[in-house]
């Protein structure tokens, strides 16, 4: 019959509970998830059926599928070219963004060094900070570019290299406040610190 009121289903125990755990966050938009790996395996499932795993095969931090530029690595390795211009036209967008950012970084520093704005960060200590990347770079040449080029590629050397960046200036910045505080310290126009003993350089 037309307009007769559409009777709902009789709920049982779950449904009722499930309605009553989710209406507890109606207040900020959000939905109560419960044992919500049941449903992550059925979605890998799916996008599995959809798309295929190698489409699956991409940089998870921009999304770049693996067949944009693997396969120029590969040719370099299997011809065995040695061309640097050739190995960084071949990297990643990810390998690309952290080497753009290295030079944007060194040059602003460069730049806030030579400003006197800050007593403590002078020439000097820039050019201390790019002998200490010089060794860092030197040495990965000789070990890398000079004595094993094809076993490993560029753009995954640019990766490791900035990965561990990363984990090293963390720990120093945990490390260093808690081995030697800088309030002790008299003041100097650059201070480098050891976290494995009591030492310390001013220039």
């Amino acid at each position: 019959l037309q307009g007769a009121a559409v009777e709902q289903p009789e709920a049982d125990v779950c449904t009722r509970l499930w309605g009553c755990l989710s209406r507890t966050f109606w207040c900020c938009g959000c939905w109560c998830q419960c044992c919500g790996i049941c449903a992550v395996a059925q979605e890998e499932r799916e996008v599995n059926r959809l798309t295929g795993n190698e489409h699956q095969k991409i940089d998870y931090l921009t999304f770049q599928p693996y067949s944009e530029y693997y396969p120029s690595i590969q040719n370099l390795m299997e011809h065995q070219i040695r061309s640097p211009w050739k190995h960084i036209q071949s990297i990643s967008i990810l390998s690309s963004k952290l080497l753009k950012n290295v030079v944007a970084v060194l040059v602003v520093l460069f730049v806030y060094s030579l400003a006197n704005i800050d007593s403590d960060f002078t020439w000097e200590s820039m050019i201390v900070l790019l002998l200490t990347l010089g060794q860092a770079f030197f040495i990965e040449y000789l070990v890398h570019w000079k004595w094993n080029l094809f076993d490993l590629s560029f753009d995954s050397v640019v990766k490791y290299f900035g990965k561990m960046s990363l984990v090293s200036n963390l720990r120093l910045a945990y490390v260093i406040p808690q081995a030697h505080p800088i309030s002790t310290f008299p003041p100097c126009h650059s201070m480098w610190f050891f976290p494995h003993n009591t030492k310390r350089c001013c220039v």
